[in-house]
């Protein structure tokens, strides 16, 4: 399977980096868990609607908005420029984990 990120920027500000790869619906709670629990942001609130979850969490000052949409999939987002780098840095980082959970799944 092929797994990787993609920013783009969209007319309402927002700066949105794409889990590709990691689109389906319960991928929204893997996400979430790597990030909570191997990366260390708390989660501050956690809600599903129809078509669309969305989880805010935080990590010494920074927030962090992880959103699911039945169409466009995973992703994170910011109106903030700077935090985009970040941003992408993250999402690597959660594509290796789960890379690597795959990777021990095969082994087992």
């Amino acid at each position: 399977m092929l797994f990787s990120v993609t920013t783009t920027e969209h007319g309402d500000g927002t700066k949105r980096v794409y889990f590709n790869g990691v689109e389906a619906w319960d991928d929204f709670d893997l996400i979430l868990n790597i990030l909570s629990k191997e990366k260390g942001f708390n989660v501050l609130s956690n809600s599903e609607m129809l078509y669309i979850r969305e989880a805010v969490l935080e990590r010494k000052g920074m927030e962090l908005h992880l959103k699911h949409d039945d169409i466009l999939g995973s992703f994170l987002y910011t109106r903030q420029s700077e935090e985009v780098p970040l941003l992408e840095q993250l999402a690597h980082s959660v594509i290796d984990s789960i890379v690597r959970k795959i990777e021990e799944k095969g082994r087992l």
